[in-house]
């Protein structure tokens, strides 16, 4: 599996907390009959200053356009780690 780095998300909470999210695109290639090679893809969140905190979920779409949609809300939205299954459930069922 192969993850890219899609963008990363600073912000400053009350008290000069700063958090700072890693947004990743995961990459699974997967191999049929035939030489048949298709991609599946997941994403991760990654808070490499809060405790290490990482979450990852991988096989939510075979899309490249679906996926740069989801981590684009995730990313655009600040989700953390602890959110993601929340966000990625409510993503697949719409």
């Amino acid at each position: 599996m192969r993850e890219l780095l899609f963008t990363s998300k600073e912000a400053e909470a009350e008290g000069g907390i700063k958090y700072r999210f890693d947004y990743y695109m995961l990459i699974e290639e997967i191999s049929g009959g035939n030489d048949l090679l298709c991609e599946n893809y997941g994403v991760k969140i990654a808070s490499p200053d809060q405790d290490g905190d990482v979450l990852a979920i991988g096989n939510i779409t075979m899309s490249v356009r679906g996926i740069e949609t989801l981590l684009k809300l995730l990313s655009d939205n600040f989700v953390t780690p602890v959110s993601l299954p929340y966000v990625v459930e409510d993503w697949l069922s719409n």
